[in-house]
C-alpha cells in the first residue's frame, strides 16, 4: 500500500492570547518532548496533517486539493518550493490539519445525502472507487483493521467489488 504518512506539529496554546509574545512561546515540528511550553507552561497542543506547496493566492485560502504537491517535512517543503518557483510563480508553504479534510469530507458527503436517492449505493460506489485508487479493498481499513467502523466499512466495499476485489477494475478512475 502507498499510502503517505502524515507529519504533526504542535505549539503552545496560550500564543494567541493578548499580552503574550508568540515568537516566544514553545513550537515546532513532530511530536514534542516536553508537554508545557518552556515559555509559561501552558499546554502543548499536537496537530496531524501534512506541509503544502500552494500557488500564493493572496487571501490566505488554501484548499488541500490546490497543493501543487504535500510533504511531511515543512523543509523538504520549501525545498521544493524553492527548487520551482520560477518567472511569474510565487509559492507559500501552508499546514493543512486533517480536520480541513474532516470538513470538506462532510460538507461533500451531507449534500450528497441531501441529492442522491440511493445514497448507500452511492457511498459504496465511492469508496470503491477510492479503493481502486489505493490498489485493494483492504488498504481502506489497513489503519485499524479490528476495529467495529473498519468492518462495517470492510462489508459495505467488499459487498460492491467482491470479497477478492474481484470487480474493483471497474471501479477505477477512467474503467468502462
Amino acid at each position: 500500500m502507498n499510502r503517505q504518512k502524515l507529519a504533526s506539529r504542535h505549539y503552545c496554546s496560550l500564543r494567541d492570547r493578548p499580552g503574550q509574545l508568540s515568537g516566544l512561546h514553545t513550537a515546532g515540528n513532530g511530536k514534542p518532548r516536553p508537554k508545557t511550553c518552556t515559555y509559561c507552561r501552558g499546554p502543548l497542543v499536537t496537530e496531524t496533517g501534512l506541509w503544502g506547496v500552494f500557488e500564493w493566492r493572496g487571501d490566505g485560502r488554501y484548499r488541500r486539493e490546490a497543493a501543487e504537491k504535500t510533504f511531511t517535512r515543512e523543509l523538504a517543503a520549501e525545498d521544493w518550493r524553492l527548487d520551482h518557483t520560477g518567472a511569474g510563480t510565487s509559492l507559500v508553504v501552508r499546514w493543512i490539519p486533517v480536520d480541513a479534510w474532516t470538513e470538506e469530507a462532510t460538507a461533500a458527503i451531507a449534500a450528497a445525502a441531501r441529492a442522491e436517492h440511493d445514497f448507500g449505493g452511492w457511498l459504496a460506489m465511492v469508496l470503491a472507487t477510492v479503493a481502486a485508487g489505493l490498489g485493494s479493498s483492504d488498504a481502506l481499513i489497513e489503519g485499524r483493521p479490528g476495529s467495529w467502523e473498519a468492518s462495517l466499512v470492510d462489508q459495505l466495499v467488499k459487498g460492491t467489488v467482491g470479497y477478492g476485489d474481484e470487480s474493483l477494475a471497474h471501479y477505477r478512475p477512467g474503467a468502462q
